[in-house]
């Protein structure tokens, strides 16, 4: 059986990964759609939690949803402005926050 000590330290360090793992594309171009099957799974495990009635996972699982959000939003609104197509590559270099 499983301790609530051990369920609570798997979920602090696979959030902790997480956050490293996201904070690393988040300097992609392609963040909303490389994130997006990460926020449907991450939706669906935040309901199983709210029946459970955790409140820690809910609350962390919320404000990376929220991150993820706001980030994808944001590198959408800039891939708006710029005028290159994929075959131009280079000029791309630097909207998401990428360097060369």
């Amino acid at each position: 059986k499983k301790t609530k000590e051990y369920q609570e330290g798997v979920f602090d360090l696979t959030y902790e990964l997480l956050l490293n793992y996201l904070s690393q594309l988040s300097r992609s171009i392609s963040f909303p759609e490389v994130s997006f099957p990460v926020s449907v799974w991450l939706k669906k495990f935040n309901k199983k939690c709210e029946k459970l009635k955790n409140q820690k996972y809910t609350t962390q699982i919320k404000q990376v949803l929220e991150k993820i959000e706001v980030t994808s939003r944001d590198l959408t609104e800039r891939r708006g402005h710029v005028s290159f197509t994929p075959r131009d590559f280079g000029e791309g270099q630097g909207v998401g926050g990428e360097s060369a």
